[in-house]
């Protein structure tokens, strides 16, 4: 007996590749750089906050500080000045650095490194915007350089420039370990 079969024929799927186009692989890279740029940004960000967190608040001349054990000099980010003790050997000069980082917040110059910060992130791939970003932060430091000085006299402040130029920096932040120090001493004692 021969049963007649049918055969079903199913559709034939044929699947064509496309070709990858330049603006696929120039998104992908741009995306690849934006997650990287990001996640080290929020890495950092997450690093500041365990600082303060790991700090005691004070008042230091009717600034609110927030002190710290944590090897990094006086710096300043948002409305929150931190500063190590130990790393001042008068309290002149710790109050000159409070002084300092006071005016860092009243100027709201964390909002100007945050702005940079983003940019850049945002347009990683343009080295220009790092350029910007540090002229920005040296701007910021020569204007507060400026007025800690009139107010301490340059001698004395750029000696106390010499002093905190040691130990690491914390990115995002402003500080007065913050190069270029030769720059920075020059600038102090040209403009009383």
């Amino acid at each position: 007996d021969m049963v007649p079969s049918t055969v079903a024929s199913a559709p034939v799927v044929t699947t064509s590749k496309q070709p990858i186009s330049t603006w696929q692989v120039l998104a992908v890279i741009y995306g690849l750089g934006l997650t990287f740029f990001l996640l080290r940004f929020s890495f950092r960000l997450w690093k500041l906050f365990q600082v303060k967190k790991q700090s005691q608040r004070s008042l230091i001349d009717k600034q609110q500080v927030w002190l710290t054990n944590e090897s990094l000099p006086a710096f300043s980010f948002w409305n929150a000045i931190f500063l190590n003790p130990t790393h001042f050997k008068k309290t002149e000069d710790q109050s000159t650095a409070v002084y300092h980082e006071a005016i860092h917040v009243q100027e709201k110059h964390s909002l100007d490194a945050l702005l940079a910060e983003v940019s850049s992130i945002a347009f990683w791939f343009i080295p220009v915007f790092y350029w910007v970003k540090q002229e920005l932060h040296t701007v910021n430091e020569y204007y507060t350089d400026q007025k800690s000085a009139q107010k301490v006299g340059a001698r004395f402040y750029s000696h106390l420039i010499l002093q905190m130029a040691e130990g690491p920096q914390h990115h995002l932040t402003h500080g007065m370990a913050d190069h270029p120090l030769k720059k920075r001493i020059s600038r102090v004692l040209q403009n009383p």
